[in-house]
């Protein structure tokens, strides 16, 4: 463990009692305490405070640079705590490292910690290393053992870094192109067997081939790649894979899906759910520290009804995912198997389906209905039988 038991104990009540943490007082409160645990001496030359970076015109000041035999390993930028660790802020700490030549910044908030390889590439998403939280609910994550004095000294950084810089670049490859691939792979399929039974069957009108044929192809073309995407999970930022076991204690669940001006929420569950076989939860959506693989979970489309469901493949896990429109929003990714759309008959939350539902017993059907499909929430097996087409 990183951090010793008491002043975790300590960090915690930080983290959790958070109002008017500035910078200063993310620096002094969580991020400093963190260092020294991590054996860098605050006292000595090891820790430099405000380290001046020349930028041509004018001088920038990385927050800290951590020191080996005087030569600068990592520097990093502290933002106030709950800042979004965004990709313009992480530009400006890898412009900071490329000017020094040094391979590791790290951004931080206090909470969650992001380590780049300035040497990889110049693009946040690209230089990526690790990133990590330290959640006051969780245990520390091992990862924060990267940055100790000794982890740096020794070579297991770097080492790390050289070992999975390789299988990191071919995930990310692999990931870009894989989604275009099974889109183009049904869209061939869908026109050939058009062409096919509209000479067979006259009067045939495509939209009608098309909808008898999605459930055919969702199931022949799409349950390969669901099975591989099940065995191998697409990472972007990390190369440790974290299957969570099957229990035999089911939850069910039903979550929102919002579409916007360009994306419809079917469009969102089509491109996540069955062409992707995941899909993702932001870090405050509830349930997402409890859903678990063999879980089953359905999708409501706001103004239309329940649109779909699928079996949790795995835990949710903490990744940068292609597919994902809004990747720093809904950064929590799951697997999902055995998929099943009905984007064209949607259960609708009628009164007479209301009636029936356990969440329901109790209340005036009269009233309002919105609290049932605002957020993510946790369903009877029951009601989720009910809910879904079967």
């Amino acid at each position: 463990m990183a951090i010793s038991p008491a002043l975790w104990e300590r960090l915690r009540k930080n983290l959790k009692d958070n109002r008017g943490l500035n910078e200063a007082d993310t620096k002094g409160k969580l991020v400093e305490p963190v260092l020294g645990e991590l054996d860098w001496d605050l006292l000595g030359e090891e820790v430099q405070r405000e380290r001046g970076i020349s930028l041509g015109s004018g001088t920038g000041h990385a927050d800290y640079a951590l020191k080996i035999d005087g030569t600068p390993r990592i520097l990093i930028e502290v933002k106030p705590f709950g800042s979004e660790l965004d990709d313009k802020r992480a530009k400006q700490a890898l412009s900071y490292a490329a000017i020094e030549k040094v391979r590791w910044c790290v951004l931080t908030n206090g909470r969650k910690y992001r380590i780049y390889n300035s040497e990889w590439s110049s693009n946040p998403q690209d230089s990526l290393f690790r990133q990590f939280e330290l959640d006051p609910d969780s245990p520390v994550p091992e990862e924060l053992n990267l940055l100790s004095k000794q982890s740096v000294r020794s070579g297991k950084l770097d080492d790390l870094a050289q070992e999975s810089k390789f299988a990191l670049r071919l995930r990310v490859h692999l990931d870009s192109i894989m989604a275009g691939l099974r889109k183009e792979t049904l869209m061939k399929a869908r026109n050939l067997v058009f062409s096919r039974i509209k000479s067979e069957v006259p009067g045939t009108t495509r939209e009608g081939v098309l909808k008898g044929v999605e459930p055919l192809l969702r199931v022949e073309v799409l349950s390969e790649p669901s099975t591989r995407i099940s065995e191998a999970p697409p990472r972007v930022q990390s190369n440790k894979v974290v299957q969570a076991p099957v229990t035999s204690v089911s939850n069910y669940w039903l979550t929102p899906v919002r579409g916007d001006k360009i994306q419809s929420a079917e469009e969102c569950v089509r491109s996540l759910v069955v062409e992707n076989g995941i899909y993702a939860f932001g870090e405050n959506t509830p349930g997402r520290k409890k859903i678990k693989a063999g879980d089953r979970i359905c999708f409501y489309a706001t103004g239309k009804g329940i649109i779909g469901h699928a079996t949790v493949a795995s835990s949710p896990e903490k990744m940068r995912h292609p597919a994902v429109r809004h990747p720093d929003k809904y950064e929590w990714v799951f697997r999902v198997a055995d998929p099943v759309v009905y984007f064209d008959r949607p259960r609708e939350m009628t009164p007479e389906l209301r009636a029936q539902l356990d969440a329901f017993r109790g209340r005036d059907l009269a009233r309002s209905w919105a609290w049932f499909v605002q957020s993510t929430s946790q369903q009877t097996e029951q009601d989720f039988k009910r809910l879904v087409c079967s």
